[in-house]
Order: C-alpha cells, then sequence, then structure tokens
C-alpha cells in the first residue's frame, strides 16, 4: 500500500510540473456534467408547453334533433369548448386546409367531426345505431413523443364529447320527469286511496270468514253431546241384547226339557204338555216383552243417530263452503310470500280434516242402516215367538183330541222352536258386535271432531293475524302520503334540469395526492441525468489517463500497486466530478430533501462507476472502454431511467438487475422524492458490492491476461491508427517451465515450436474463414426472425450481440495462439546467457513489472525490443 501512495504522490508531482495539463483536467472535470445541466433544464416542465402543439379539429357535423334531446349539434359544442381549452395548440380549419398541414408538419394532428356524428350519438340512445366514431390522424415522422401527447388530447376530445352528450340526455330527461312530476303525484294518491280500500275489504272478508269458523266450532260443540247420548242409547241397546239373549237360552232349555217330557213321559203326556205349553205361553211373552222393550230402545236410538248424523252432514256440508270461500279470499287478497303460504297450509290442512268428518258421516249412515237391521230382526224374532205361542196353544187345544196323534208333530214343532231360537240368539251376538263397532266408530268420530275444533281453533288465530296484517298494510299505504313522502315529490318536482346535467356530465373528480412529490419533470429526470453524467465523467478519466502505470523512479511494482495507485489518482478526480456534477444540479434547482446525502450520493455513485470501468479496462484494455459504452447505452432503456421496466422488453427487463446504473438512480431518486425504508441503503450497498467485485476480479484479469493485451496493443501498433499504450507484463514475459525446457534441451524445443507452427500454418486461415462464415450466417438468420417476429426483436439482436463476441473470441483466441507459437520461436533464438537472465528474474521477481528502464531491477545482456515483447499462451502471475 505504501507504494500505492508513492505512485500517487509521484503522479500528483508530474501534475503539479505541468500546469497545461491542468486545463486538460478541469476540462474532463466539468465536460461531464455539461450533460446533465444542459438536459435537466431542457426537460424541466415539457408539459407546460403542450399548447404549442398544433391540432387540427375538422367539424364537419350538421346536428340532430330527437323528442328526448332536442335540437343537438355535438361538434360545436366540441368546437366552443376547445376554444377555451389551451392544453393543446387547437386550430380550427377545414378538411383539406388540415391535411395539408399535417403532412407539411405545421400541426402534429388532426381530429375530424363527421357530418352525421350528432345523428349516430342520437340513434344510439334510441337503441338502433352504432357508436359515433372522431377519425384521429397523426403525423408520426415529426416526433416520437408528440402523437402520444395528441393521442391523449384525442382521448379528451372523447371525454368532452361523452360529457356534454350525457350532459344533454340527462338535461332533456329531468325536464320530462319533472313534467311529470304532477300527473305522478295525482296518480300516486289514487292508487294509494284505491290500495287501502282493497285491503280493507279483504280485512273484512277476514273477519266474516272468521265468524263462520266460530259458528262452525260452536256446531261442533253441539255435536259432541248428541253423540255422547247416543253411545248411552248404545249401551242400554247392548244390554237389552243382552237381556235378549238370556231369554231366548231358556226358551231354548224350556223346549229341550220340554220336548224331553214328551219322549220320556207319554203317560203324563198331557198333564204335562199343558205345564209345558202354559210355561211355553209364559215364556214366550216374557221374550215377547224384553223383545219389545229393546226393540224400542233401539228404535230410538237410530232416530238419534238419524238426527246426528243429519247435523253433521250439514256441518261437513258447511265447512265445504268456508273452505272454498277462504280459497276465493286468499286468491283475491294482496298478500304473498311466508304469510300467504301459512294461510294455505291451514285450509289444507281444514280441508283433509273435513274430508275425514266426511268419511264418519258415512259411518254413521253405515252405523244406521246395519242398527234397523237389527230392529227388523228382533221384530221378526217376536213375530215368529208369536207365532210359536199361537202354535203351542194351537197344539194345546188339540190335545185332548188327538195326543196320541199329535206327539210326534208336538215334538218336531219344538225342535224346529228350539233351532229358530238358537238361530235368533246367533242373530241377536251379532247385533251385539254390531252396537260395539257402532260405538267404537262414534269415539273416533268425537276424536276427530275435537281436532277438528283445535285446527279451526288455530286457523282462527291466521285469520287473526291475516286481518292484523291487512289492518296494518292498509295504514302503511295511508301514511305514503305523510310529509316526507309529499317533500319527496316536491323534490321531483322542484328538480334542477341544468344542474344535475351538469353534475351527470362530470359526475367525479379526482383528488390528487403526491406520494413523495416532485416538483418539475426535470428534478424527476435528474436521477437519470445526473447517473449517465458520473458514467460519462468516469469513462472519459479511464480515456485521458493512462491506466498502465510506469516505474519512474521505482525498483520494483506489482501489478497490485500499480493498479491501486493509479485507482487512487482516478478517484480523486472523480470526487471533484461528482461535486461539480452534484452541486450544479442543485444550484439550477434540482429538487432534493438532503442537499447532503444528494451530494455524498453522487460522489459514492461515482467512485463505483470509476471501479467497474477502470476493472474493465484494466483487464481488457480497448475491449474493456467498447465494453463501457455499451454498457451506458443498455443502461438508458435497461436501468429503468426513462420509463417503468415492464414497460421495456424482456430482455431489458432480465438485464435490469445487472446493471450499475439501476442502483445509482434509484439511491438518487431517494434523495430527490423522499427515503423510505432501507431502500436508500439497499441499493447503495448493492452498487457498491457490485463495485468491489468488479474491482477484485479485474485486478485477477489484469494479471492474467496482461500477455493478451499485449498481443491487442501490438496488434494495433501494427496497424498504424489506433493510440494505445504500452502494456507491462508480469514476470520476465515468458513461462517459467518453456524457460527451463530451452535451457535444458534446445533442440527438441525448438522442434516441437517448429511442429505447432506447421499445423497452425495449415489450419488458420481455414478456421478463420470458418467462424467469419458462421457468423454471418447466424446473423442473417437472427435478422430474418426478427422480422418475422417482431415482438422478440430485442432477444435476438441480444443472441446476435453474444454470437457476435463468441465469434471474436474464438478469432482471438486463434491469434494468441499464433503469436504465443511467434513468441516461443523467439525465446528458441535467445542465447543462453539472455534464457537465464530471464529465468532469474521470473524467480525472484515473480510479481513485478517487466520494465526495461525498472533500473537494477532487471538488465539482461541483451535489450528485447518492443516487437519482441510477447507472452506465452500462459502469461505468467
Amino acid at each position: 500500500m505504501q507504494t500505492s501512495w508513492s505512485i500517487l504522490k509521484r503522479d500528483l508531482r508530474r501534475l503539479r510540473n505541468s500546469p497545461r495539463v491542468w486545463v486538460i483536467i478541469i476540462g474532463v472535470m466539468i465536460t461531464p456534467a455539461l450533460y446533465s445541466w444542459f438536459n435537466i433544464p431542457g426537460f424541466w416542465d415539457p408539459y407546460e408547453h403542450t399548447e404549442n402543439i398544433g391540432v387540427a379539429i375538422v367539424n364537419e357535423d350538421k346536428g340532430a334533433s330527437s323528442t328526448v334531446t332536442g335540437s343537438l349539434n355535438i361538434g360545436n359544442q366540441v368546437v366552443k369548448q376547445l376554444k377555451q381549452n389551451h392544453e393543446l395548440g387547437w386550430q380550427f380549419p377545414d378538411a383539406e386546409k388540415a391535411d395539408r398541414d399535417l403532412k407539411r408538419g405545421k400541426v402534429y394532428a388532426s381530429i375530424t367531426i363527421p357530418s352525421n356524428f350528432s345523428q349516430e350519438m342520437v340513434d344510439l340512445i334510441q337503441g338502433k345505431g352504432h357508436p359515433a366514431k372522431l377519425t384521429y390522424r397523426a403525423n408520426q415522422k415529426i416526433n416520437a413523443i408528440s402523437p402520444h401527447i395528441t393521442a391523449q388530447g384525442a382521448s379528451g376530445i372523447d371525454g368532452q364529447i361523452s360529457a356534454s352528450f350525457n350532459k344533454e340526455i340527462a338535461k332533456a330527461v329531468t325536464e320530462q320527469v319533472k313534467e311529470a312530476g304532477g300527473l305522478m303525484q295525482g296518480r300516486f294518491d289514487a292508487a294509494r286511496l284505491n290500495s287501502a280500500d282493497a285491503f280493507q275489504d279483504v280485512a273484512d272478508a277476514v273477519a266474516n270468514s272468521r265468524d263462520e269458523v266460530g259458528a262452525i266450532q260452536e256446531q261442533i260443540g253441539d255435536l259432541q253431546p248428541t253423540i255422547a247420548q247416543i253411545k248411552k242409547t248404545l249401551g242400554s241397546v247392548d244390554t237389552a241384547l243382552d237381556d235378549a239373549q238370556d231369554a231366548l237360552t231358556q226358551v231354548q232349555a224350556i223346549t229341550g226339557e220340554l220336548n224331553n217330557e214328551v219322549l220320556n213321559f207319554s203317560a203324563d203326556l198331557n198333564d204335562a204338555y199343558l205345564q209345558g205349553s202354559t210355561a211355553l205361553v209364559e215364556g214366550t211373552g216374557n221374550a215377547n216383552a224384553a223383545i219389545g222393550a229393546m226393540t224400542g230402545n233401539l228404535q230410538g236410538a237410530i232416530s238419534r243417530s238419524d238426527s246426528a248424523t243429519a247435523a253433521a252432514e250439514d256441518i261437513v256440508k258447511q265447512a265445504d263452503q268456508v273452505i272454498g270461500g277462504l280459497n276465493s279470499l286468499l286468491d283475491a287478497s294482496p298478500l304473498n310470500g311466508p304469510d300467504k303460504q301459512a294461510i294455505q297450509r291451514t285450509i289444507d290442512a281444514l280441508d283433509e280434516s273435513n274430508a275425514t268428518n266426511k268419511e264418519l258421516v258415512e259411518g254413521l249412515k253405515n252405523v244406521s242402516g246395519s242398527a234397523q237391521g237389527t230392529l227388523d230382526s228382533l221384530n221378526a224374532t217376536s213375530e215368529a215367538l208369536a207365532q210359536a205361542t199361537k202354535d203351542g196353544k194351537a197344539a194345546s187345544d188339540q190335545i185332548r183330541e188327538a195326543s196320541q196323534d199329535a206327539l210326534p208333530q208336538l215334538s218336531r214343532a219344538l225342535n224346529q222352536l228350539n233351532a229358530r231360537v238358537g238361530s235368533y240368539a246367533a242373530a241377536l251376538g251379532a247385533q251385539k258386535d254390531t252396537v260395539r263397532e257402532t260405538s267404537a266408530l262414534l269415539d273416533a268420530t268425537s276424536g276427530q271432531l275435537s281436532a277438528a275444533n283445535q285446527v279451526l281453533e288455530s286457523f282462527k288465530a291466521d285469520l287473526d293475524g291475516v286481518r292484523d296484517g291487512l289492518e296494518t298494510a292498509r295504514l302503511d299505504v295511508l301514511t305514503l302520503g305523510t310529509t316526507e313522502e309529499r317533500e319527496a315529490m316536491e323534490m321531483v318536482n322542484d328538480l334542477d334540469p341544468e344542474g344535475i346535467s351538469q353534475f351527470l356530465s362530470d359526475p367525479a373528480e379526482i383528488q390528487t395526492e403526491a406520494v413523495f412529490p416532485v416538483d418539475h419533470y426535470g428534478s424527476g429526470m435528474a436521477a437519470l441525468f445526473t447517473n449517465l453524467s458520473l458514467w460519462i465523467g468516469a469513462f472519459i478519466l479511464i480515456v485521458i489517463f493512462r491506466v498502465e502505470v510506469d516505474a519512474e523512479g521505482f525498483k520494483e511494482i506489482t501489478v497490485g500497486q500499480a493498479y491501486m495507485g493509479r485507482t487512487l489518482l482516478l478517484g480523486i478526480i472523480a470526487i471533484f466530478q461528482a461535486l461539480i456534477v452534484s452541486i450544479g444540479d442543485i444550484v439550477i434547482g434540482v429538487q432534493n430533501v438532503s442537499a447532503v446525502a444528494f451530494v455524498l450520493t453522487c460522489v459514492v455513485v461515482e467512485l463505483c462507476y470509476l471501479a467497474i470501468i477502470y476493472s474493465m479496462v484494466a483487464a481488457f484494455g480497448h475491449v474493456g472502454r467498447g465494453i463501457a459504452v455499451v454498457l451506458a447505452f443498455i443502461q438508458i432503456p435497461g436501468a429503468a431511467g426513462l420509463y417503468p421496466i415492464e414497460m421495456t422488453p424482456d430482455f431489458f427487463q432480465a438485464l435490469n438487475p445487472f446493471l450499475p446504473l439501476t442502483y445509482g438512480i434509484d439511491a438518487l431518486r431517494e434523495t430527490i422524492g423522499g427515503f423510505y425504508s432501507n431502500y436508500y441503503l439497499k441499493n447503495m450497498l448493492t452498487l457498491m458490492v457490485m463495485a468491489v467485485i468488479a474491482y477484485v476480479v479485474g485486478y485477477w484479469l489484469r494479471r492474467s491476461l496482461s500477455s493478451v493485451n499485449v498481443l491487442v496493443n501490438h496488434q494495433l501498433e501494427e496497424g498504424g491508427l489506433v493510440n494505445n499504450e504500452e502494456v507491462h507484463l508480469v514476470g520476465s514475459g515468458y513461462k517459467l517451465s518453456d524457460l527451463v525446457f530451452a535451457l535444458r534441451n534446445r533442440e527438441e524445443y525448438q522442434t516441437r515450436v517448429d511442429e505447432r507452427m506447421e499445423n497452425l500454418r495449415g489450419s488458420y486461415t481455414l478456421f478463420m474463414r470458418i467462424a467469419i462464415g458462421v457468423a454471418v450466417v447466424a446473423l442473417v438468420i437472427l435478422g430474418i426472425l426478427a422480422r418475422n417476429y417482431p415482438d422478440q426483436k430485442a432477444l435476438f439482436f441480444g443472441l446476435a450481440c453474444l454470437f457476435v463476441l463468441l465469434c471474436l473470441a474464438y478469432i482471438a483466441v486463434r491469434e494468441y495462439v499464433k503469436q504465443s507459437v511467434i513468441h516461443a520461436q523467439e525465446l528458441s533464438e535467445l542465447s543462453e546467457e539472455e534464457l537465464r537472465a530471464y529465468m532469474e528474474h521470473q524467480t525472484s521477481h515473480p510479481h513485478a513489472y517487466s520494465l526495461e528502464n525498472a533500473g537494477d531491477t532487471f538488465e539482461p545482456q541483451t535489450k528485447v525490443s518492443s516487437a519482441s515483447v510477447k507472452t506465452s499462451p500462459e502469461g505468467e502471475a
């Protein structure tokens, strides 16, 4: 490091002793700043002078009229508004002059409003047209930006037309609404009263239906005691049937005993028969009495059952009428939604219950018929008993006359009577079952009537709710005429068509709030122009000053010492460049949130750019200078200085994170518009890391590629047209292995070198031609692809550049191999003393410059000419 400071001091003494050089140095410091100082004011507020951009408006609109809009001429309205608009230089020539001025460049664009423009707009709102069109023409040859500005103006005209049209439509509609306000109020009042009356009618009908349901409930309540009385009568009938069965059983027993007596006691037949006849008459009388009582009870039960059945049938018919009436009322009511559905479900449940009641009535009719059959059977039994008694009496009268002859007949008659009594007893048993079934059916009927009563009670509650809802709806309808609604109608009548149309033509206003505001467009562009000035300044330093360091005044200089020493000198001048540029920006009015941060940022950015460019030039010489220029071109679009990176092609978006200006511009923008989070530090650290990496890699490549640079500079020197500086080799300039090989066996070394030269002569020209031919073919193919796929031009351009670089690299390698063989031939021609001197220097000073003017450091007996100072393919580092 001490040697590097010594190199810096020596160079500063040289500058101090050369006053004329300071003119150049001052020019180097100021010249880069001029780029920023001229461009920033030039772009200070370009969009505030757009009134100088001429735009021709050709109005050919003839106007239109309709019942909605009345007479309308949108073209004249647009012209009237544009005459008060100074955003662009509006002109209003005819079509011929507008076309002529556009082609001559007197105006940048023209907009033609066709003759049927207003008519098409009117047709559009009537649903029988298509959107009206303006004809916009721009002369894109004059300027790249002006078509975009005039296009914005055309969009503004389109917005003005839409606003004007909306205003006219809104005005016409508002006037019609206002005119219809009075008629609407009258119709509203009539509709309100009619609706209230309709709700009242429906509510009254619902109340009547509720009363009818109550009447049905009362009839059901009256029917329950009747059913209970019928059940009680059926119980008496059941008891009478039991008594009749007992009596018939006694008759059967008596007839059996009598028949036995006739058969067993023929001697006492007359007395026994007389006694039996008497008993038979008495038993038959008792039986007839019991049957008579039972028949009377059963006849009463049948009468009451018929009355109950008729009443129930009337109730069912009335229920059908009520249900039909409810359905009619529900259909006619204005109710809807859940209330109507709930009422409908209740009516359906009532209908199902009434259907069940119909079935019960039919069952009661069947029971009455069965009871009538039982009554007929009892009457037949009574008649049969009477006939039997009569027969018994006749038999008693004839006993005396023909007891012997009548006994068999009597026995048969008794048997027949016994059989008939048995069948009558069985019939009475069947009738008892019928009576029990009738009683069970009456129980079910009573339960169904109770359930029907509950359904009717629920339905009454629903009807109460419906009635209350209807009353509420009626009151709501009547309250529509209160103060608020009347005020609303009065507000409609008081509508301001002009104010409403103005609002609808421009209903929203954008409130702009700047985040990190920048006062002028020039301040916004200052980050780009200043960074380009800093990059140009660093590049000018590398062009004006030598990159290679001479060893005057030093016995030995290493690559690292020379690299650092020259960096210090260039860094001092770069700092002054950055100070001049940044302070000048502040003086001309560039916005900044911190002048100190702005200046220091420029200084650090300049040093980073210097490190990057210096490392490229130190490593690659003139090729590095070319890379620096190419990087300057690429970074203008690739670093998002002009447009957002998202608007650039994918090629530049991919390069953006790897370009130094990306981070320099973003860091300087933080000092101009305001700091946010750690963005400033992140950008600065990223740029410094890139600079450090480039500086270290450049140092390593400088040591490794010194022989290549010697070769390139030698070729440029032979051309005689390009200025170049002498590149100093590391060490002796020869490989230590080649020196040892030549000293050990010069003849074998010479033979190998000759073989390499012979092989090179046979293939060098051929491979060079192939490389050039392949490059040309590849460029043609990429050009054709770029023409067929214009969206990918940036990609094909990048591939073309890459392919050219690869071809150049191949040619450079082939040339390097050729020169290394020639250099090896020169080594074989050195004397043994020269070979030993070079080897001694190589071993004792491996990292020092190989300089003829290095004093005592290296003095071979025979000095090597400048043409012979070349290197083998692998220069010793």
